[in-house]
């Protein structure tokens, strides 16, 4: 449903994040702020 919560799924080991859910109910923009947590958690 977030970043956040993308960021926190890889670190525990996630090659992938499904999204789908989080798109409906917060739009387009949760891709590339869930891409930009993950690069910058890394």
């Amino acid at each position: 449903m977030s970043a956040a919560d993308a960021v926190s799924k890889i670190k525990a080991g996630a090659d992938v994040v499904q999204i789908y859910t989080g798109l409906i109910y917060r739009g387009p923009d949760l891709v590339k702020q869930a891409a930009l947590a993950i690069k910058n958690s890394r």
